[in-house]
């Protein structure tokens, strides 16, 4: 199977670390080898790392988590994303829909209400 040009590009930028992790293997097994690598399991983090990591994950609003596609720097980050990859000149303040078709009967997921050919 081909990889595309960003899977070999982001096979190519992580290589120096598989190789380093590689090369740890050959010292697998031997009893006065310890890897701190990432530091020692044992001890407990830094509380200025906690810190600064409970303030970027602690939600500040009702819509923290929520889906933020509507918002103008999301919509230039996928337009410059379908530029950049797909060569579409899809502006960010052009409209987009998700259409929705469903079975006679059956409600789509979105609006409550909607019709089946309707856009929600």
């Amino acid at each position: 199977m081909e990889l595309s040009a960003r899977a070999r590009a982001a096979r190519e930028a992580i290589e120096p670390v598989t190789s380093f992790f590689l090369s740890l293997r050959a010292l697998d097994g031997q009893d006065d080898d310890v890897d701190l690598t990432f530091g020692d399991p044992h001890e407990m983090p830094l509380p200025e790392l906690v810190d600064a990591l409970r303030t970027q994950l602690e939600p500040r609003s009702e819509d923290w988590f929520a889906y933020k596609s509507s918002l103008a720097p999301a919509r230039e980050t996928v337009a410059a994303g379908l530029r950049a990859e797909l060569g579409l000149d899809r502006h960010d303040d052009q409209p987009s829909r998700t259409h929705v078709r469903t079975p006679e009967g059956a409600r789509p997921s979105g609006r409550r209400g909607a019709r089946p050919d309707q856009s929600v």
